[in-house]
């Protein structure tokens, strides 16, 4: 909720700043500097591939949703976010 109401108050900072507790708490720290999150973001995309499991991007579509309720609430904040941001 601290998320999407810091978002509509076009309080960005603080709404990262509530996402970025929120999922340390469940374990998933957001790096912090630009080269911590550039070494992330290209540890992840070196991941795709295995990830996949011989998928296409767009079979996706198609995969079964995720059913976990902390993985459904996870990917809830993450989208809350990024919709907040503009």
């Amino acid at each position: 909720m601290h998320i999407r109401l810091s978002g509509l108050a076009r309080r960005f900072d603080d709404a990262l700043t509530a996402l970025r507790e929120a999922l340390r708490l469940f374990g998933i720290p957001l790096p912090q500097s630009a080269v911590d999150l550039q070494a992330a973001s290209e540890a992840e995309t070196r991941e795709v591939s295995s990830n996949l499991r011989g998928r296409r991007i767009a079979e996706l579509v198609d995969a079964p949703a995720a059913t976990d309720p902390i993985v459904q609430m996870l990917i809830g904040l993450i989208a809350d976010s990024m919709s907040s941001a503009g």
